[in-house]
């Protein structure tokens, strides 16, 4: 990601907010159920709105995505809450 999404990204003015990658250590509080044998790896972007979103396509990203992945990419869209800083 740092050394090959993370450019392109960045090159389309794509904001990297932050970044995720699952945790494989022994599930240490079991209340909590925890997928152990999945493989995650997330990114939170911010756009105004969808508009910008599709402006900000990077040509070539699911590709270069392909050979990392056991299936496709999910985008998820998230909007802020009533109480959020971020709601315009």
């Amino acid at each position: 990601f740092e050394t090959v999404l993370a450019p392109m990204l960045a090159d389309a003015g794509v904001p990297i907010l932050a970044s995720f990658v699952s945790e494989h250590g022994e599930n240490g509080f079991p209340a909590l159920p925890v997928r152990e044998d999945a493989r995650v790896f997330v990114w939170f972007s911010h756009f105004p709105d969808q508009a910008a979103y599709e402006r900000h396509a990077v040509p070539g990203l699911t590709e270069a995505l392909r050979p990392h992945l056991a299936r496709p990419p999910e985008v998820a869209f998230l909007s802020p809450t009533a109480r959020s800083r971020l709601r315009g």
